[in-house]
Order: structure tokens, then C-alpha cells, then sequence
């Protein structure tokens, strides 16, 4: 299996995301209905400061607290990502929180997801490990950005592993991880993964996501290395 891929550098470190908890805070219809009007809201407005508006509105039907006084700006590196759907899972909310709205932005308010979260008990976590595979499959988005640490020790290399072996396999799932680095993205790409990729939820989450766009650009010259 070859890792290569020309993409732009990745910088490894060693700072990882700390455990949050595992539920899922949106429901799938909300999720899609907030998807959906994130999207139309984007496609109606007429100006700058109306789809700003709309944008912070939207925002805050999905549990946002932060405000805009801009919308983030865009990059013709986005375009891999234009009108695709992505799903971010992580046990972080701020890290979801600094993701969505450049995601938002990157893919035309195509952008949801997974808050995976901490529990107390072995049945809990088994059933909330459930919830998220199934609420994944049920939104059958184009593109799953995957954290590697989740709560109470749970990788997400299992949760990619898991859902290949439930036959999802025509979704995009990349490995989104602080850690990086050739053996990440050799955990991820052996439990089913197409490649694995850094986030700097407190650098710049733009170049964060150009990256994942590259992957996504380069999907057919990583499958013929794998």
C-alpha cells in the first residue's frame, strides 16, 4: 500500500483532541432539515448581508452560539468539495463548532454532523457507538470526516471498520485527525478508510479543509495505490 499522495504537507503533531462524549445532538431529520435550509437559505439570498444573515441564523438553529460578522471567505481550492455532502464526526463540539462553518462554505451548506460523546457504563457505550453508525449510514453523506480519538477510547478507525463491514462502502470516509503522519494514515487506510488527513481546529481550519479537498481531488490516484 502506497501512502503517497501530492497534496500540501501535513505538519505532525502530538497534541490530541480531548475526550468529550458520545451522542449524537442532532436527530436525522434535523440534521437533514438543517442541511437543507442551510442550503436554500444560501441559494436565495439575493446580497452579501442577506446571506449573512441567513447564514448566522442557520447557525444558531443548529445550536451555534458564535456569530458571523462575515461569512468565511471561500477558495477556488474548495471546489473538490462544491455541492458535495460531508459529515464530520468528533468528540469535540468545539471542534466541530470551528469546522461547520468553513465546511458550510466549502460545500454550498452541505455540511453536518456526529457529536461523539462520553458515557458511563459499557451498555451505554455500545449503544451510543450503535447510534452513531447507524445515524452515519442513515445520512449517507458523500464525505465522512473522521476523528481518530473519540471518547473513552474508542478510535475511529473501529467506527470506519464497522461500517464497511455493515457494506458502506461508497461514501469518502477520511481520517481527520491533530495526529498525523504515515502511520495514521496506514490505521485509517487498513480499516477502510481512503486516506487520512490533519486538522488544526485552533490554526487555520481553511487550510484544514483545502486539504481535505485535496484528497478528494486525488480520490482515483490514491485508490490505485492502495
Amino acid at each position: 500500500m502506497s501512502n503517497k499522495i501530492d497534496q500540501p504537507d501535513q505538519t505532525d503533531t502530538n497534541q490530541g483532541i480531548q475526550p468529550a462524549a458520545i451522542e449524537t445532538t442532532k436527530t436525522n431529520p434535523e440534521i437533514e432539515n438543517g442541511s437543507s435550509a442551510i442550503r436554500n437559505a444560501l441559494e436565495e439570498a439575493t446580497s452579501p448581508e442577506m446571506m449573512l444573515e441567513r447564514f448566522n441564523q442557520i447557525l444558531a438553529e443548529l445550536g451555534f452560539t458564535r456569530k458571523y460578522n462575515k461569512l468565511p471567505a471561500s477558495r477556488e481550492e474548495y471546489a473538490p468539495l462544491e455541492g458535495k455532502s460531508v459529515l464530520i464526526v468528533d468528540d469535540s463540539m468545539s471542534v466541530i463548532t470551528e469546522f461547520i462553518p468553513e465546511l458550510l462554505i466549502a460545500t454550498g451548506g452541505n455540511a453536518n454532523f456526529v457529536h461523539h460523546q462520553e458515557q458511563t457504563t459499557n451498555d451505554l457505550i455500545e449503544d451510543e457507538f450503535e447510534r452513531v453508525l447507524n445515524t452515519i449510514i442513515a445520512e449517507n453523506p458523500d464525505i465522512v470526516l473522521m476523528d481518530l480519538m473519540l471518547a473513552n477510547n474508542i478510535r475511529g478507525t473501529e467506527v470506519v471498520r464497522q461500517l464497511r463491514a455493515y457494506g458502506f462502502d461508497t461514501t469518502k470516509i477520511i481520517g481527520f485527525s491533530s495526529l498525523s503522519g504515515k502511520d495514521i494514515i496506514e490505521q485509517f487506510q487498513n480499516a477502510g478508510a481512503l486516506y487520512a488527513t490533519s486538522k488544526d481546529p485552533w490554526g487555520s481550519t481553511a487550510d484544514s479543509v483545502t486539504r481535505v479537498a485535496h484528497v478528494v481531488k486525488n480520490t482515483n490516484k490514491i485508490k490505485a495505490n492502495m
